[in-house]
């Protein structure tokens, strides 16, 4: 499965199935004891830190600093592209991020 992150614009940056088993190597933190990940997280510099010394290839590693350097929170999705289809989807993580950094 691969793992698309989202800003607070809903930018996209998509990983590749090798890049997201790596990010989620270096991102332990973000899953939860039920094995589930947060869809919603604030960016925080531990995870710049572990994103900058992450196995992911080096142009990844400095395009994904650079995004997370200019977004505050992220929603990580899987299947992605499947859910962009679905308008009450995306009226859903408005909501949500709305709400949570209201």
């Amino acid at each position: 499965m691969t793992l698309t992150l989202l800003d607070e614009s809903f930018t996209v940056f998509s990983l590749s199935e090798t890049q997201s088993a790596a990010l989620e190597k270096c991102w332990h933190f973000l899953w939860k004891p039920s094995g589930a990940v947060d869809i919603l997280h604030s960016v925080t510099l531990e995870m710049k830190q572990a994103a900058a010394f992450s196995l992911l290839d080096a142009s990844i590693r400095k395009e994904m600093l650079l995004f997370l350097d200019n977004t505050s929170f992220l929603f990580l999705l899987y299947d992605y592209e499947v859910l962009a289809e679905d308008p009450l989807f995306l009226e859903y993580l408005q909501k949500v991020g709305s709400q949570a950094f209201a």
